[in-house]
């Protein structure tokens, strides 16, 4: 074979498997739609919740399941899963190649750091939105202020665990 019939098999594979991807189902590499928050509701319902945090680059926005839908007696954390938002609006860039990159990178930060959360009791719904500072920002600047994010991301997280572990008659009895 040739080196251009090489490269069109090269180019067929990689759009066959780009293809079959699109069935939601993930290759290891990104998220799943499982994972994802898909529609506006969602994305309203995580903004309407109030609870945020920020850094110098990025904020947060997050959503926990309620009592009706979050025991808190022996479910197993195994059966709820922690969903991702991400947005990145024309404001940071109007070129979608530079939104993009900067959701690629945020994307990866949280796969690699997402089992950090395992131990949670409810549904988290996650929505990280860059702001217009990250653009001028190197790599490495953006990265910190992930990794600062992230950090208030796990305060919240444990104060949740904390709340949803105490009992009404709990609460009750403290002075």
């Amino acid at each position: 074979m040739d080196s251009l019939q090489l490269t069109l098999n090269r180019s067929r594979l990689s759009n066959r498997s780009r293809l079959s991807n699109r069935s939601g189902l993930s290759n290891g590499s990104g998220l799943s739609r499982q994972q994802r928050l898909k529609t506006p509701a969602d994305y309203q319902r995580v903004y309407t919740s109030k609870q945020w945090g920020g850094s110098k680059h990025y904020t947060f926005n997050v959503n926990a399941a309620d009592g009706l839908t979050c025991p808190k007696n022996n479910i197993q954390a195994a059966s709820y899963k922690v969903v991702l938002g991400v947005t990145v609006s024309k404001k940071v860039s109007n070129k979608a190649v530079d939104r993009n990159r900067i959701k690629r990178q945020i994307k990866e930060f949280y796969r690699l750091h997402q089992h950090q959360l395992d131990d949670a009791l409810c549904k988290i719904e996650l929505v990280i939105t860059a702001k217009p500072s990250c653009l001028g920002a190197s790599d490495q600047q953006r990265h910190q202020s992930l990794e600062d994010l992230w950090l208030k991301v796990l305060k919240w997280h444990r104060w949740y665990q904390k709340q949803s572990l105490t009992t009404p008659q709990d609460k009750a009895e403290q002075p």
